[in-house]
């Protein structure tokens, strides 16, 4: 019998995981095939390989998820901010290209590709009309 939530072999009648502590309420008329998915109540599917070693003998697992980059999100986060306070829009801009080059470098750990691109086009707006701005006030005040 497998356990639905890490995937570890357990000997058949057991109540509780022997890796995760995790109930186990499968039927004893359920077929195991090797590489199995079933889908649990955190809506993520959970494969397991029967004889995997257990997480803490053997190496990590990784999962299949990419983990969101939060240099990504805080550059989201600052663009959107710097629509009412300019100033920020510069750091929103170099948080989102150093997010893009963080997440290129480490993609199969990171996501969040658009969250830093979003991230770069507010704030590149916001820069750029804050120099049209400028420009504008200065052409008046020459002329």
């Amino acid at each position: 019998m497998y356990c639905t939530q890490c995937g570890t072999p357990n000997e058949q009648g057991r109540a509780l995981c022997v890796s995760c502590g995790a109930t186990l309420r499968m039927p004893e008329d359920w077929p195991e095939p090797p590489g199995r998915t079933i889908v649990h109540q955190s809506r993520y599917p959970v494969s397991y390989r029967p004889n995997y070693p257990a997480p803490y003998g053997g190496p990590m697992q990784l999962s299949p998820y990419r983990q969101t980059s939060g240099l990504a999100v805080a550059s989201m986060v600052v663009g959107i901010t710097s629509l009412c306070c300019p100033p920020l829009a510069p750091f929103g801009l170099v948080m989102g290209i150093s997010a893009l080059r963080q997440i290129s470098r480490d993609r199969a750990i990171l996501g969040g590709e658009g969250l830093a691109i979003a991230g770069i086009v507010t704030s590149g707006s916001v820069v750029g009309l804050l120099f049209l701005f400028f420009a504008i006030l200065a052409l008046i005040r020459m002329g």
